[in-house]
């Protein structure tokens, strides 16, 4: 049996994904897809360097 878990979203949030959601498509597989796009270190990168106030790009440069 499969177990799902609650994620709450802001209502603006739940729209726009919900543009996302074409078809058969169930939100585990919009929210599954959107994740493939960018690998999980790439946007690890991105936040830290938001963090520390510099562009990711930027950063891989050094």
């Amino acid at each position: 049996m499969v177990q799902y878990k609650t994620i709450p979203v802001k209502p603006e949030t739940h729209d726009r994904l919900t543009q996302y959601k074409l078809g058969k498509d169930t939100y585990d597989d919009v929210v599954n897809g959107l994740m493939d796009m960018v690998p999980l270190e790439e946007f690890i990168a991105k936040h830290v360097a938001q963090a520390r106030g510099v562009e990711a790009d930027e950063d891989e440069g050094e």
